[in-house]
């Protein structure tokens, strides 16, 4: 199993009330990674919604010169921001209003836990263990007592499905502050 150490001073993240929405995602830029996904969907949203939203990428891999080749053709250089490999997430994570995970396949992830871990709201593909630990679902293999009370900390779209993943971002995108809180 996976863990993530959670460091309590470096992490504030309640939901900011701030006019830009600071989306974050953490992965090797890589095809299983599927950032091309998250682009390409990005590039479809309404424009006013655009310019509501800043995407940054931690991460490096070979994928990198693509996808800024892309994001360049589609004019969206003002929304995404590559960072590259970092040692520390949290500083991050601690400035941002949401995480995504687009990815393709994925067993546990280390990113989301240590997203979840911060505090963050997540949207997440449907693959791997992402809908367990974004919707609190118990796998039926696993027999234990847990609080009824597990509430979502965020959303699961189908995996590749560009309509749902747009859906479900304008959605967060237009919540309130204390909706954002909420989750």
């Amino acid at each position: 199993p996976n863990g993530v150490e959670i460091i309590n001073s470096n992490i504030n993240n309640s939901p900011k009330d701030r006019s830009i929405i600071h989306l974050i995602s953490i992965g090797s830029l890589t095809k299983k990674k599927d950032y091309n996904f998250l682009i390409d969907s990005i590039s479809c949203m309404d424009k006013v919604l655009l310019d509501r939203i800043k995407i940054l990428i931690l991460g490096d891999g070979p994928e990198k010169r693509s996808l800024r080749n892309k994001i360049c053709h589609l004019k969206l250089e003002k929304i995404f921001c590559f960072k590259g490999n970092v040692d520390d997430v949290n500083p991050y994570l601690s400035d941002s209003d949401l995480f995504i995970l687009t990815s393709k396949a994925e067993g546990m992830s280390n990113a989301l836990l240590e997203a979840l871990a911060s505090g963050l709201p997540a949207i997440c593909s449907d693959v791997g263990n992402n809908s367990e630990l974004i919707l609190g679902k118990v796998p039926k293999n696993m027999q234990f007592n847990y609080s009824s009370n597990i509430q979502s900390c965020g959303f699961i779209y189908g995996k590749g499905n560009n309509e749902e993943f747009i859906k479900t971002l304008e959605h967060f995108i237009n919540l309130d502050i204390a909706e954002r809180k909420a989750l």
